[in-house]
C-alpha cells in the first residue's frame, strides 16, 4: 500500500495538496508486471444459454410499469453549509449516482463525478442521457483538493466532467485515478494526476482516509 500525507490545510482559501509517499510495499498479488489488474481468484465461467434464458425471461415477466421521471423531485442542497462547512464535522452531499461531495477537515473532496446531460464519449448527442437534471453544477461546486474514480465505466470516470473540474480548479486539484488510468486521462490533456494502487491511505491531523481498490 501507499502511505500518503496530506499537509495541515489552515487556510480554507488556498487549498493545495501535495501528498507525499511515506512507505512502499511490494505490489500485491493481483498486479501483474504492467500494473494492470488480475483476478486472483477462480476464473469466471459464463452462464449456460439455458440459465440466461430463464434469468431473461424472469426478468421480463416480473417487469414493472416505469416511473414519470419528471415526476422525481429535485432537492437543491444548502449551498451555505456547502460554502462554510463546519471543519469540526464531515458534511457530505450526494450530487447524484455515485458523485458525492465530501468536506472533511477543510478539504473538499469529489467522488465519481458526473456533472453532465450524458455519459459516454459523446457529450451531447449519443449515450445514456440523464433522467433529471442535476442539482448541483462544477461553477457551483467550492474549491475542489481530491477527485476519486473509482472505475474506468463512462457514468463514474466522465471525461467532459474532469475537464470542466481541472479546468476551473487547475490550482488546487488532485486526481486519484485506477491503475492504468493515468495514461488513459494523461492523453486527453488533463494535468494533476495520481495513480491509486492497491489501497491509498491519505492522512490528515487526526483524519485518516483508507481507499481500497
Amino acid at each position: 500500500m501507499h502511505h500518503l500525507k496530506i499537509p495541515q490545510n489552515n487556510n480554507m482559501g488556498q487549498r493545495h495538496v501535495e501528498p507525499t509517499i511515506i512507505a512502499k510495499q511490494l505490489p500485491p498479488k493481483h498486479h501483474k508486471p504492467d500494473g494492470t489488474f488480475q483476478n486472483t481468484g477462480e476464473k469466471f465461467k459464463l452462464p449456460s444459454w439455458r440459465k440466461e434464458l430463464v434469468f431473461d425471461l424472469t426478468m421480463f415477466l416480473m417487469r414493472k410499469r416505469e416511473p414519470n421521471h419528471n415526476e422525481f423531485p429535485i432537492i437543491l442542497p444548502d449551498f451555505k453549509k456547502i460554502y462554510k462547512p463546519d471543519p469540526t464535522r464531515i458534511q457530505y452531499t450526494w450530487i447524484g449516482h455515485s458523485t458525492f461531495l465530501l468536506q472533511i477537515g477543510g478539504y473538499n473532496i469529489l467522488t465519481d463525478p458526473l456533472l453532465g446531460p450524458r455519459c459516454g464519449p459523446f457529450k451531447d448527442h449519443i449515450g445514456p442521457i440523464r433522467l433529471r437534471p442535476t442539482p448541483l453544477t462544477v461553477d457551483q461546486l467550492p474549491p475542489i483538493d481530491i477527485v476519486i474514480i473509482s472505475h474506468d465505466h463512462f457514468d463514474h470516470c466522465d471525461l467532459f466532467s474532469l475537464r470542466d473540474l481541472t479546468k476551473k480548479f487547475k490550482d488546487t486539484i488532485h486526481l486519484y485515478v485506477p491503475l492504468k488510468l493515468k495514461k488513459w486521462v494523461q492523453n486527453d490533456h488533463i494535468v494533476c494526476i495520481c495513480s491509486l494502487v492497491q489501497s491509498c491511505f491519505i492522512e490528515k491531523d487526526l483524519l485518516s482516509i483508507f481507499f481500497i481498490l
